[in-house]
């Protein structure tokens, strides 16, 4: 039941308080569920989560061939990732390839201290908000320097710049289509955010270096930011040195 329902509506099925019913689950997992298995593991998944709204977080690792939970612990800072490789031995740090992560300085720090044969790879849902940050400041920046005129066509326009042009309303499309038309910057800023999405198609290493106008050129650093602060780590799928720094 513990697994289907929420522990705050126990007592509306069975007389039991949810703060038992927590317990219970808490116990029986305890006892029965197994130790996780660190044996040839090729590439982690770790990332932050807050516990509830307004509270502290907790930083999890996962197995990124098969889901399983390796590790949990309070804290998003290096501590919190320094306790998992602890429980693992030398030749279990040698098996891992790659390990994706937010763009945690913390994390990010261990990995290379633990794992420096490693690749890091960058998730995708952060690197994407990251450029709708850049984004965004682009078209803050042109609304500041815009006539009345120009202020009325960047209005209202934050969240079309950020959606793909597939998802665009008919409305949004023709708004969005007049805006790039006529400031240079945005228009540039949405071209190289398109280009980015392209990361996640390609299947061979060398696309990702290549075959972009993005990595090809330094026109990126229009985009202020973190973008302008080249990485070494990889975008999601993507493999090689990513010099876009988004």
């Amino acid at each position: 039941m513990a697994v289907t329902t929420p522990f705050a509506a126990m007592p509306m099925l069975v007389e039991v308080p949810a703060a038992t019913a927590y317990r219970y689950d808490r116990d029986v997992l305890e006892a029965d569920l197994p130790p996780p298995n660190f044996d040839n593991i090729r590439a982690l998944l770790v990332d932050e989560k807050a516990v509830h709204k307004g509270h502290g977080y907790v930083t999890s690792v996962l197995n990124a061939d098969t889901g399983e939970l390796l590790h949990l612990h309070e804290g998003k800072k290096k501590a919190s990732l320094e306790a998992f490789f602890e429980n693992l031995n030398d030749e279990q740090k040698a098996s891992v390839e790659a390990v994706c992560i937010d763009r945690n300085g913390a994390y990010r720090a261990v990995i290379k201290e633990q794992l420096p044969d490693a690749a890091v790879v960058y998730d995708r849902f952060h690197l994407i908000q990251n450029i709708n940050r850049a984004i965004d400041k682009v078209r803050r920046e042109a609304y500041l320097e815009a006539d009345a005129e120009g202020k009325n066509v960047i209005k209202g326009q934050r969240f079309n710049l950020y959606r793909n042009p597939e998802n665009l309303s008919n409305t949004g499309e023709v708004a969005l289509s007049y805006l790039l038309d006529i400031n240079k910057k945005l228009n540039i800023a949405y071209v190289l955010k398109d280009q980015f999405r392209l990361v996640w198609t390609y299947s061979k290493a060398g696309w990702a270096t290549w075959n972009t106008p993005m990595s090809r050129s330094n026109t990126i650093r229009l985009l202020p930011m973190t973008i302008t602060r080249p990485i070494s780590g990889q975008a999601g799928k993507g493999h090689g040195d990513q010099r876009h720094g988004v």
